[in-house]
């Protein structure tokens, strides 16, 4: 072999090293069935469904800002020690569920969301109270749209007041080309 070829290798050895090493308290998120096509939208889906396990108020803390999530080469995974301990130990939890226990699959994290959304949101009491505050059903000024819906793996139909639609189409561009919603928007979603 050659002087260049063995610099190469020790450069391989090296380098590759460096980067399959993660501290400890990094749990893996694993994305099955990721393309070069898919794999933003998985990411999505997951940091998502995370985000909602955080919390979802302004006090929560924030997935897509700070030091949360961390990747290293074309893989992600979630510091948790930026995460506060009881929701650390809930996300050690999902991850435990499949083998390797250091790894949090998609569906890990969708199957414990699944059962656990609404209680986690927790937008309105009951059906009853949600209607009387937002009757979307049979209003023609609700826009149903049906959505294949990656995050839970089903069709949902989702329901929005027009008037909230049209308040986010005109302050579009002042968003910096981000489609918006005024607060106190509500996104009735059912699934079917």
């Amino acid at each position: 072999m050659s002087l260049m070829g063995h610099f190469r290798f020790a450069a391989t050895l090296l380098f590759g090293g460096m980067l399959a090493a993660v501290p400890t308290n990094w749990l893996h998120i694993a994305l099955a069935g990721r393309t070069v096509h898919n794999s933003h939208y998985l990411a999505a889906s997951f940091l998502y469904q995370l985000q909602t396990l955080l919390g979802t108020d302004a006090s929560s803390p924030q997935v897509m800002q700070g030091r949360i999530i961390r990747r290293q080469g074309k893989e992600l995974y979630i510091d948790l020690d930026q995460v506060p301990p009881e929701r650390a130990a809930v996300l050690r939890q999902i991850a435990a569920q499949q083998q390797p226990a250091g790894e949090i699959s998609l569906d890990e994290m969708g199957a414990y969301m699944a059962k656990r959304y609404y209680q986690l949101t927790r937008p309105y009491p009951t059906l009853q109270a949600l209607l009387r505050d937002h009757p979307y059903r049979d209003n023609p000024n609700w826009l149903t749209v049906p959505v294949d819906s990656e995050t839970f793996h089903r069709l949902r139909v989702l329901r929005i007041n027009k008037d909230r639609i049209a308040d986010a189409l005109i302050s579009y561009f002042d968003n910096n080309d981000r489609l918006i919603y005024p607060k106190g928007t509500v996104i009735a979603g059912r699934i079917l």
